[in-house]
């Protein structure tokens, strides 16, 4: 028996569909909308991107003008406020037309715009490859990504119209107090001082009620936690739907390849089963056999997740080689995304209790609504930032390794890559703690004068730092060094 020619296979795609129907569908099921767009060309779904970001930032635009003007009505009138907005407008043209280089401005912004986008599709490279050309990869992405803009504008809209009726309902409320607030007594409607006491008190009672009432409306007491929270899921929803349309099914042109030693990569076509490699000597069995690349116990156990997740993340950390020889890199599967959510969900969890940890041995125990507010709003906030920074570097470290190894072995690994770092990503789990300890440890030694006693009599701040950040540094080349073992084991794979 000789090895035959490997060839992988992917799902059939979607039915194809309409733009139009496509921006409906990809805000509730964005991976059939992307199965079902993979006949959009690259620059249909470049001008489609244009137009959606121009209405969308028109419509935000729109809201904030109509919430300012609604404001300045004395009592509800359609016409009236159709004419201040039509005045707003007008303002604001003749404003940005005083400007003299007032298309800099706008095409900055428009730089900007086009510059977060072009990240997105960057970072989406790695996590939709497939077996395919490497420009099939990165033309998926930046197509996938400008059709998504709906869904970004859909987020940002939603966003501003909470903030901007918000505002309203507050502005509003502050005028049905001042309203409602009682004229100040004067000392010639009484005919004695005391009268004229007794009044001031229950004016100045009837005030300091409707102040309380101002300020502990349910909207106002809590719309910046409401404001944070709704930020931090449209972030998630236009992350999550995003990527989730870029691993979505897809008709790909997979390119056929000889089989090849696990250990060495040579090519074993005609090579007898029974027989070893000529270079490494490693039997062609052990490359090309129904034993090899069997899955990961996540990909197995599918009733104990935890029991799998744990068992995996052991196997990634502790034994990338195993990692990188147990993975089958062929066959279509997402796996490993489900994996990667689980450990995001743990890094976020992991970051709000490590800065709770340290906010508490700085600070002490919240006293104050500022303090609750910092921990009920900025820990949530800083949290999902290094969540995301977790989540961003790794796809970009990914890219970064896969390019380089699909360059040196002629095959597209990005895809293999991104697998192998998605396995390896409890490792960031590993470095928030170890994060948090150092950062521990800098303050207590702060504390105690262990840096000033080393340093002088200069700020320890920058020594602190400096410790913390080589920590992390040490840590991050240990990841890199690890997903390096992990896809060298991978990259003769031919399953």
């Amino acid at each position: 028996m000789t090895a035959p020619t490997q060839q992988s296979s992917l799902p059939p795609p979607e039915k194809r569909r309409a733009l139009p129907m496509l921006l409906v569908i990809r805000l509730i099921r964005p991976r059939r909308a992307a199965s079902a767009s993979t006949h959009v060309g690259l620059p249909v779904a470049w001008l489609y991107h244009f137009v959606i970001a121009i209405v969308g930032l028109a419509l935000v635009y729109l809201i904030i003008v109509a919430a300012e003007s609604f404001t300045h009505l004395t009592e509800f009138s359609l016409n009236r406020w159709g004419v201040l907005i039509s005045e707003h407008v007008d303002d604001d043209v003749n404003d940005l037309r005083r400007e003299r280089f007032w298309y800099l401005g706008v095409l900055g912004f428009a730089g900007f715009v086009e510059a977060i986008v072009v990240f997105l599709a960057i970072a989406g490279i790695a996590w939709g490859a497939r077996e395919e050309r490497i420009r099939d990869s990165i033309v998926h992405s930046f197509r996938q990504t400008f059709l998504h803009t709906g869904n970004i504008a859909f987020a940002v809209i939603l966003c501003t119209l909470f903030i901007m009726i918000n505002d309203v309902a507050n502005r509003t409320i502050m005028q049905r107090v001042a309203r409602a607030m009682p004229a100040e007594p004067r000392p010639e409607q009484f005919s004695s001082s005391q009268e004229f006491q007794v009044a001031m008190d229950e004016h100045m009672a009837r005030q300091e009620q409707l102040r309380w009432r101002m300020v502990n409306s349910p909207l106002r007491r809590n719309d910046d936690e409401i404001a944070v929270a709704l930020c931090i899921l449209a972030g998630i929803f236009t992350i999550g739907t995003l990527f989730a349309a870029l691993s979505a099914n897809r008709p790909g042109r997979p390119e056929e390849r000889d089989p090849l030693c696990e250990q060495c990569g040579y090519n074993l076509t005609g090579s007898a089963m029974d027989r070893n490699c000529p270079e490494c000597g490693l039997a062609v069995r052990d490359s090309l056999g129904d034993h090899v690349r069997q899955g990961l116990p996540w990909q197995h156990n599918r009733h104990n997740r935890i029991k799998a997740w744990f068992e995996t993340a052991r196997v990634a950390i502790f034994s990338p080689t195993t990692l990188g020889r147990s993975l089958k890199t062929r066959s279509f599967t997402n796996d490993h995304h489900s994996y990667l959510v689980i450990t995001l969900v743990m890094i976020f969890v992991a970051s709000s209790l490590s800065l709770f940890v340290v906010v508490i041995m700085e600070s002490g125990y919240p006293d104050s609504r500022r303090d609750l507010d910092f921990i009920f709003l900025g820990l949530p906030l800083i949290s999902f930032g290094i969540t995301a920074i977790h989540f961003f570097s790794l796809q970009l470290g990914s890219l970064s390794h896969g390019a380089r190894l699909s360059r040196k072995n002629k095959r597209n690994l990005l895809g293999v890559t991104n697998r192998i770092a998605a396995y390896l990503s409890p490792f960031a789990i590993l470095w928030t703690c170890v994060a948090l300890a150092t950062g521990i440890l800098a303050m207590i030694a702060d504390d105690t004068g262990i840096f000033e006693g080393v340093i002088g009599r200069r700020s320890a701040t920058p020594t602190i730092v400096i410790t913390w950040f080589g920590f992390n540094m040490i840590l991050l080349s240990a990841q890199s060094l690890i997903v390096r073992r992990a896809v060298r084991a991978a990259q003769y794979a031919n399953t």
